[in-house]
């Protein structure tokens, strides 16, 4: 399913209604234009009208969030694929830290605890190569 329109929670709703009953989940995210052109939806007027308009509108890392609720981005059963050109980058770090953040509260949900520093991502040893240590 090739889903995006409105705010993220919209979305977010669109793709559980789609998703109920499956197997597999199948995320496939189209994004808006504005998105797409990496401009901030709150600040220019001239993108009025445009926002949430054939795709969703993401413009924070808590759009992201919101945007994949309640999915375990992790699962391998999850499948996510996303319509994006030069804004790229910017949206693969929103999307690698919600499903960084979504597995950090599951473990505190889970040990009722935070996972110890060294459990933690981009802590580790084995994290940065040294010379940039």
């Amino acid at each position: 399913m090739f889903v995006g329109e409105g705010d993220p929670f919209r979305t977010n709703r669109r793709f559980k209604l789609l998703s109920a009953g499956s197997e597999a989940t199948r995320l496939s995210t189209a994004f808006d234009s504005v998105t797409l052109y990496g401009r901030d939806p709150g600040h220019s007027p001239d993108v009025y009208g445009k926002v949430g308009t054939s795709g969703v509108s993401i413009a924070t890392l808590e759009d992201m969030k919101a945007l994949y609720d309640g999915f375990d981005l992790t699962a391998p059963a999850t499948s996510v694929s996303m319509t994006i050109n030069g804004l790229a980058p910017t949206i693969l770090a929103y999307f690698l830290n919600t499903a960084i953040d979504e597995q950090l509260d599951a473990f505190a949900a889970a040990e009722g605890r935070s996972p110890p520093p060294e459990r933690r991502p981009g802590s580790g040893p084995g994290c940065w190569p040294p010379e940039y240590r």
